[in-house]
């Protein structure tokens, strides 16, 4: 199956309630199944839809997008370290996902204090206690394993300055 053809895929299945929100449906539908794949636990597939956004993207949002896509990579390093953590491969993942956090963060920061619906701020300030979680843990600590699945929601507030 082709790229474009897991993206179709994944858009349509997105739940109704989610494509047909009025409050929703000024945003790309990439950019909700973002929100849909990552709060369920599916950070390889909310990387790929947001990807496929983010390709396309000329303008102001590029590396709005980008942070949203190596946050959803963070999660896929965590998720994976923490399914096999003895794994040869997967048994260091924690040390890249710190590394791809900061580069997340620093790409979220001109976009404060809020892009298209999402409160960036306290969205930095949530990365930030990841970030100390690994740091502290000595890169041995999965976060994932001492706090539940993210939960990131979009506020009222549309504004992006960037």
């Amino acid at each position: 199956m082709s790229k474009q053809s897991k993206i179709r895929n994944l858009l349509n299945t997105l739940p109704a309630h989610i494509t047909k929100d009025a409050a929703l449906t000024q945003f790309d539908h990439r950019y909700i199944a973002w929100f849909f794949y990552f709060n369920n636990g599916h950070y390889y597939e909310a990387h790929d839809v947001l990807e496929d956004l983010w390709l396309m993207e000329k303008g102001p949002h590029r590396h709005f997008y980008k942070a949203l896509i190596q946050l959803a990579g963070v999660f896929v390093h965590l998720q994976k370290q923490q399914a096999e953590p003895e794994h040869p491969k997967h048994r260091s993942r924690l040390f890249p996902a710190s590394r791809l956090l900061e580069r997340a963060l620093t790409y979220l920061e001109p976009y404060e204090p809020v892009c298209l619906g999402l409160d960036i701020v306290a969205l930095r300030e949530w990365m930030k206690s990841i970030e100390n979680q690994l740091v502290q843990g000595d890169f041995k600590v999965n976060p994932l394993s001492i706090s539940p699945h993210p939960n990131i929601q979009f506020t009222s507030n549309l504004i992006c300055h960037v």
